[in-house]
């Protein structure tokens, strides 16, 4: 009677709260039966600890027979989990039993992730599977001793349960879903187990008749929270050589249901931007992100400044890596996002100036000698001038004499009477100033007929002026 007196308290405190999931068409709470399971599963229920502490009047359990055992978990669904959140689970249990006889036997779960599969003793929650007995039949479960709970002889089977609000935590080590877990029997079959929802009435007879796997894995990949990163710079440009540019950080928990927390935020090439003593940032909003929790979806950001140079052409890309923890993910979730800078040419246009300094000017020069005798005939026997010299010939400049560069004016030339003979030369007159008036003088050699001489000669001028 006292027994059964600590199990109606059990099912008061957790009553209003209580579902379980049964096998073989049977329900009883408020979810609907899985076709598959081949038992009822009560959840939340006591722990393991808990209800032995209650029924059998105490002890910690040490769990060293090895009757019954679940050996590994297969056909599981769904096949990922976001890590820190919690999740139904449906499997299929490998289970291996290596004596007959074994009634009443429990399968505990501690879906909470507890450190002990046993629970605490007090606070912790976990599910208990129960399997269903005949009839209608149930795969390989037996009914040895008349009661509501279904019974096992020696063998391998494989048993059904879904299991709900499992915590998705990975084993350590691993990325697959962590998930402690007791087995427990009765060896007597005058141990009456009714009804088979309650989880104390599979008390272990005692503290060694069960088994426990406190790291025990199921194939469901434990996936971390999803992180992003965003990069953002003002300006997106620097004449050379740069200067200081301010650069947003945004990170985002790509989650819908597990929260994060911010561990690290390193930039390329501005270093921790979480370290007070960065001396290459300025004006860092950054520090106060430190340990900032992330709801699911949630975004935090923050911006600093920092001094951007180079060369014309050059791109300089900051590039920036944010880490955040999960709780059951063993290593931080990381992200990374860049923003570049172009760094431009200064372009100051040149100035061009120009002026005469010297110059050279090439004179064409016309000579007529005009023969004004109606009698006699004339000879030119020579052409000089009394700048170029000899204008008879080509020659270059020589000291007071300057250059004529060419001539037709050769000597002898003879004019008619009442004749004239016309020749030209090309006189070259050099100047350090651009602005000059040049006069020159030619006089001809020139003889009669009669073989009279005689000197004509006539002046040209020009004048240059510099704009």
């Amino acid at each position: 009677m006292k027994l059964r007196s600590c199990k109606s308290k059990h099912m008061v405190a957790r009553g209003m709260s209580m579902a379980v999931l049964a096998g073989a068409g049977t329900l009883l709470g408020a979810r609907p039966a899985f076709a598959v399971d081949n038992g009822p599963t009560t959840q939340p229920a006591a722990c393991m600890q808990e209800v032995f502490t209650s029924e059998v009047g105490g002890g910690t359990l040490n769990c060293t027979a090895n009757d019954v055992r679940i050996s590994s978990a297969t056909s599981v669904s769904p096949a990922t989990c976001v890590a820190g959140t919690e999740f139904n689970l449906e499997a299929t249990f490998q289970t291996v039993v290596t004596a007959n006889s074994r009634y009443d036997v429990g399968f505990w779960f501690n879906t909470e992730g507890g450190d002990s599969a046993r629970g605490d003793g007090s606070t912790d929650e976990c599910s208990l599977s129960a399997l269903e007995p005949p009839p209608p039949p149930n795969g390989s479960v037996l009914d040895l001793d008349g009661d509501a709970c279904g019974d096992l002889n020696s063998g391998t089977y494989s048993f059904t349960f879904t299991l709900q609000n499992v915590l998705c935590e990975a084993a350590q080590g691993t990325n697959l879903l962590r998930l402690p877990n007791c087995t427990s029997w009765h060896n007597k079959a005058g141990t009456v187990c009714d009804p088979n929802t309650d989880e104390f009435e599979f008390f272990p007879d005692t503290k060694s008749k069960c088994v426990c796997d406190d790291n025990f894995t199921v194939p469901v990949v434990v996936v971390p929270a999803s992180l992003l990163v965003v990069k953002r710079v003002t300006p997106t440009e620097f004449v050379e050589p740069g200067g200081i540019a301010t650069y947003t950080v945004e990170i985002t928990n790509g989650s819908n249901t597990a929260p994060v927390t911010i561990d690290s935020i390193d930039d390329d090439p501005y270093g921790d931007l979480l370290d007070p003593a960065n001396t290459d940032v300025t004006d860092n909003t950054c520090l106060a992100l430190d340990g900032e929790p992330l709801g699911p979806g949630a975004t935090a950001s923050c911006t600093f400044k920092a001094l951007v140079d180079g060369d014309p052409g050059d791109v300089v890309t900051d590039t920036v890596e944010a880490c955040v923890t999960q709780v059951g993910v063993p290593n931080p979730i990381c992200n990374s996002a860049s923003a570049s800078v172009t760094i431009t040419d200064e372009f100051v246009p040149p100035t061009l100036l120009k002026s005469v300094q010297s110059c050279t000017m090439d004179v064409t020069y016309q000579v007529v000698v005009q023969n004004n005798s109606t009698k006699d005939t004339l000879t030119v026997n020579t052409l000089s001038d009394d700048r170029f010299g000899n204008i008879t010939a080509p020659h270059g400049p020589s000291p007071g004499i300057e250059q004529v560069v060419s001539t037709d004016c050769t000597v002898p030339r003879n004019v008619a009477v009442s004749g004239s003979t016309t020749c030209s030369f090309v006189g070259r007159i050099p100047s350090d100033t651009c602005s000059f008036s040049h006069t020159n003088t030619v006089t001809g050699g020139v003889t009669d007929s009669d073989n009279v001489p005689s000197t004509p000669s006539d002046s040209a001028t020009i004048t240059v002026t510099k704009q």
